[in-house]
């Protein structure tokens, strides 16, 4: 019987993987600095449920004690889901056990990924468009760029998750002066974060579009397209509704990127249309699981068990998808998306682009635990004296 290790929070979407490969047997146990409610809250497919330092924090305590592990367990494959634990595991692959297996690309190619300034470099050579993009500035640079710039802006880390560090808009050059500097304060007090001089990026309207797939060195097994329907934060963050499209043009880019890159492991790129000159264009990349995984399961790409099967030396079948699935993340992401629009411009009905032919939400009937503590912090969160206050303005 398999055996694999996720060194990685219980996330939606690693909550979503547990379930599908457990449900084929697969022993699943779990590794992270966990909080006791996390425990109690497990899902039934977890097997075990070790307490480890924090990827973060104590990346090199992390390795040693996924190591230690392996050593006692002998697991077949390591399987990192979040930006956390690829981050860690990428920038300590010398010293990482050999004797477990993972789908994982070289340091320089993971940082390459990572970087969003190493990104815009690497489109750039490669003939990837991008939106407008300005980085290695100084402050004393930003009157200048902000005569340049066609408003608005966005301004943002140049590594993580916008959804962490938030995202800025300006819409003149006041604002961008203002963002700016709120959001370099953020920056210089992450001591997890190595850059802290934010990137001021063109912004282009409309949906964003996500190319997810898994490739080994730079052949794509099987990829998905789907569109960000809504978003928390709404100004721009992760998935709150979205549903799968199939657009080929885009599969073509996201194709070239890993190409290009000689990309190893499951990755997801974020593209925006530019109505301008009709092009998609590069936004970033993720590499990692992306946080609405289970949309991709529940529309016929298991993700998971591709990545198992290339481990395993398995073969991995090209696998057709249905477009038009709608997945809803009710905990918290929806929630909190409906929130904010109502307390910001009111409910107003959107329609969508394309017919859905079947709608998910997040909750399992037959592992309910994990959905169930999900609700309750977000119902939690959604009580806190302050909540309101911070989501009346946040465009």
């Amino acid at each position: 019987m398999i055996k694999i290790l996720i060194p990685d929070y219980l996330g939606q979407q690693v909550i979503s993987g547990i379930r599908v490969l457990g449900r084929k047997d697969i022993i699943c146990d779990t590794a992270w600095n966990y909080c006791f409610h996390e425990k109690i809250s497990k899902s039934r497919y977890i097997h075990k449920m070790y307490q480890i330092p924090s990827a973060e924090t104590d990346p090199l305590g992390y390795i040693d004690a996924i190591n230690s592990l392996q050593t006692t367990n002998s697991y077949d494959i390591l399987l990192p889901f979040g930006s956390s634990a690829y981050n860690a595991l990428a920038s300590n692959q010398d010293i990482l056990s050999g004797d477990c297996k993972i789908l994982l690309s070289s340091k320089d190619i993971f940082f390459l990924a990572f970087d969003k300034l190493n990104t815009f470099d690497f489109c750039q050579k490669t003939g990837i468009a991008t939106p407008m993009t300005f980085h290695d500035y100084h402050e004393n640079d930003l009157y200048a760029i902000g005569k340049e710039v066609k408003y608005p802006v966005v301004i943002k880390a140049r590594s993580g998750s916008g959804v962490r560090t938030g995202l800025r808009f300006a819409n003149d050059y006041q604002e961008l002066k203002e963002k700016y500097f709120e959001l370099r304060t953020i920056l210089e007090n992450n001591p997890v974060l190595s850059h802290t001089e934010p990137i001021i990026q063109e912004f282009i309207p409309g949906y964003i579009h996500d190319a997810c797939s898994v490739a080994l060195d730079g052949e794509v097994k099987n990829i998905l397209t789907q569109i960000r329907w809504w978003m928390y934060p709404i100004s721009g963050g992760v998935g709150a509704i979205n549903y799968t499209t199939n657009i080929s043009v885009l599969k073509k880019i996201a194709r070239k990127v890993l190409r290009n890159l000689k990309w190893t492991g499951p990755t997801q790129i974020e593209f925006k249309f530019d109505p301008r000159d009709k092009k998609y264009k590069l936004i970033e990349i993720n590499p990692k699981f992306w946080g609405t995984l289970d949309l991709s399961i529940k529309a016929g790409l298991n993700f998971p068990e591709m990545v198992k099967k290339i481990l395993m030396n398995e073969k991995v079948e090209k696998v057709s998808y249905k477009s038009g699935i709608r997945y809803v993340f009710i905990f918290p992401q929806a929630s909190l998306a409906f929130i904010q629009l109502m307390l910001t411009e009111g409910f107003q009905k959107r329609s969508f682009s394309k017919e859905i032919i079947k709608t998910y939400v997040d909750f399992d009937i037959h592992d309910p635990l994990p959905d169930i503590y999900r609700a309750f912090l977000t119902a939690r969160k959604v009580m806190s004296p302050s909540y309101i206050r911070q989501n009346t303005n946040v465009r």
